[in-house]
């Protein structure tokens, strides 16, 4: 099992095609050298559901480098006002501040997704949208919180495809960001014996990860959502 994953995540580890494979680190990583950086790759990964084409469509419609006029077009869930709403409030948020100080409590990356889910919900204007209560999540709802975890392996592994930018974030302490692909692809590969898809399902598989590589057990991700995205055990 460790051979075959090694062995796919160095086949899956180099840059990105945008033409072959679109997917929305490749609209983030535009921003590496953007003042608000940190705020705009969040905003990236929080959008990051449906289609992977429909999701770089949306975000590259944004604008995001100079987002002016703001966002006329809304993306499934959220409506303009929602976006704008979202956007505005995100830029007055220091949220490396915030998640390194919650996850520096208990060394949990939980903590730290936890606190700027609170934070952003409080922050917002109210009254707050179902689609803004979906596009950041629920504190303690169970969910996998995907596209979070997504964003924190973005943000802190370092390779050809994540950006290394949080190096106060320990990489061993990540969770695995779990989508339905990867979900499926781990029960059929015995990487995963629970049964629903949540966090607690996340947390198992990347149990299992990191008795593989306990410094980096989230290094495997993108090559078991290839896997599943691909087919290729089909």
């Amino acid at each position: 099992m460790q051979n075959l994953l090694e062995e796919q995540y160095k086949l899956f580890n180099q840059e990105l095609n945008a033409n072959s494979h679109p997917d929305p680190i490749m609209v983030a990583k535009e921003f590496l050298n953007h003042k608000e950086r940190d705020r705009l790759i969040l905003f990236c990964a929080l959008f990051s559901y449906g289609n992977a084409k429909a999701i770089v469509n949306f975000l590259n419609s944004c604008q995001l480098q100079n987002p002016s006029p703001l966002f006329l077009k809304p993306y499934r869930f959220q409506n303009p006002k929602d976006i704008k709403n979202f956007f505005e409030t995100l830029l007055k948020i220091p949220i490396y501040s915030i998640f390194l100080e919650n996850y520096q409590k208990e060394n949990s990356v939980l903590y730290g997704i936890e606190a700027l889910q609170n934070t952003l919900l409080k922050s917002l204007d109210k009254p707050l949208s179902e689609g803004l209560k979906f596009l950041i999540g629920i504190p303690n709802n169970h969910s996998p919180l995907k596209r979070w975890n997504m964003f924190l392996r973005w943000m802190v592994r370092n390779d050809k495809i994540d950006f290394g930018l949080w190096k106060e974030v320990d990489k061993s302490t990540l969770v695995l960001p779990l989508d339905t692909h990867t979900f499926k692809i781990s029960s059929k590969l015995g990487l995963l014996k629970r049964k629903t898809y949540d966090l607690k399902a996340a947390l198992e598989i990347t149990d299992f990860l990191r008795k593989l590589d306990p410094k980096d057990p989230t290094k495997f991700d993108f090559a078991l959502y290839r896997i599943g995205q691909l087919c290729l055990l089909d």
